[in-house]
């Protein structure tokens, strides 16, 4: 039997009252295993992310996380348990690169207390996995989109979580960023750690995923193990668009074509 991570029952949220973004979804994520949700742009891939971080309230249903009901956690615990790698951040003061990271570590501080030499540590352990301890005394402000990036999923890793949610993480990295963070992705969960990240690109979905949530116009189309939910007519419903699947030496590539008449 799998071990689930979040359990989601009848879950529906709208942003405004015609606009329901998620409707009725019911569905189980496994621990431990990289999940890709994949659908087009503004399907509602982020808001899914803001309602497992308990940041978004359903308007119905309800959202478990390992066995216990979101709501039931306090602020503190649900950071210690959770942590976000948003797209982009805007980032008012003109922290260090290790300043920023050590935000991190704010749901295991007192009120008011500062960091001490533990959680100094710890941060620059995220940076060392992350790539960047060399940057660790540059500015924000003058890192490039790549760097900015690595330090969005230190800081993540700071928090010491075991669940990690990422959204589109690799939209603004060149090839090689790209590729550190699957690394890091795929280093996370054979070290136990769930990690749910958003993605509308199939061939990056399926090369680093467990396991895929398809979401299309209609709601869900079809959840389970990356192989078997990526085919060409499950993408072909969520995007609207033909799409041939091809394997060339011995990686699988999802190809959108135009029909020609």
């Amino acid at each position: 039997m799998k071990m689930v991570c979040y359990t989601l029952k009848g879950v529906s949220y709208a942003y405004h009252t015609h606009q329901e973004i998620i409707r009725n979804l019911s569905i189980h994520v496994p621990e431990g295993k990289v999940t890709a949700i994949l659908g087009p742009n503004g399907i509602g891939k982020t808001t899914f992310l803001h309602i497992a971080l308990g940041w978004l309230k359903p308007l119905e249903g309800e959202v478990t996380l390992h066995g216990t009901s979101l709501g039931r956690y306090s602020r503190r615990d649900l950071g210690k348990a959770v942590s976000l790698v948003p797209q982009n951040e805007h980032i008012s003061f003109d922290y260090s690169v290790l300043e920023y990271v050590l935000l991190g570590r704010t749901p295991y501080l007192r009120p008011l207390a500062l960091p001490g030499d533990e959680d100094v540590a710890v941060a620059r352990e995220a940076l060392e996995t992350a790539g960047i301890a060399h940057l660790e005394h540059k500015p924000v402000h003058e890192l490039s989109g790549g760097e900015a990036q690595m330090m969005l999923l230190a800081r993540s890793l700071a928090q010491q979580p075991r669940v990690i949610l990422m959204d589109e993480p690799t939209s603004h990295l060149d090839l090689a960023n790209k590729g550190k963070v699957f690394d890091l992705v795929r280093s996370l969960s054979f070290r136990g750690v769930s990690v749910l990240l958003t993605s509308h690109e199939p061939d990056e979905a399926f090369a680093v995923s467990d396991f895929t949530i398809l979401i299309g116009k209609g709601g869900l189309v079809m959840a389970g193990d990356t192989p078997e939910v990526m085919s060409a007519e499950n993408l072909q419903r969520i995007y609207g668009v033909p799409i041939r699947v091809e394997k060339v030496n011995g990686h699988t590539h999802f190809i959108w074509y135009q029909c020609k008449g």
